[in-house]
């Protein structure tokens, strides 16, 4: 039997301009230990210092709401976010995700999260997405 997931809202700092537009994001999760620590079920977009699989501690508030508290454990998993000059240049890179072996999700046709697993070695990677930098994705 699975555990049923919940979402977990995580406050979001702006920048100057008020990037990103929403103060919150909310994530997916389920219970790791069943002592109110929860593991992540799917890629940040905005929420840093947190990836796919991290353990997290929460609060609730007087709605029942899940709130972040703090990492509990990190899961080896690393998140990199992804600004495409077009939905083409997505499309190639989203097919390279997936054969390099990690995983993403998109938040609109151009903004991709990227999941990179603790058993994919992440320096190919890095040095791709640099590679795919100097093309202006």
């Amino acid at each position: 039997m699975t555990d049923a997931k919940v979402k977990i809202h995580f406050e979001i700092e702006q920048d100057e301009d008020g990037y990103p537009e929403m103060g919150v994001e909310s994530l997916w999760a389920h219970s790791a230990t069943g002592e109110g620590v929860y593991a992540i079920d799917n890629i940040p977009f905005y929420v840093l210092g947190i990836s796919m699989g991290d353990e997290v501690s929460v609060q609730s508030d007087d709605s029942g709401n899940l709130w972040f508290y703090e990492l509990v454990r990190e899961s080896g998993h690393s998140t990199v976010r992804i600004l495409c000059a077009d939905t083409e240049t997505c499309t190639r890179i989203q097919a390279e995700i997936e054969r390099r072996g990690c995983s993403w999700e998109g938040s609109n046709r151009r903004f991709i999260s990227m999941d990179i697993p603790p058993d994919v070695s992440y320096p190919p990677i890095k040095s791709w997405l640099e590679d795919e930098e100097q093309k202006d994705i």
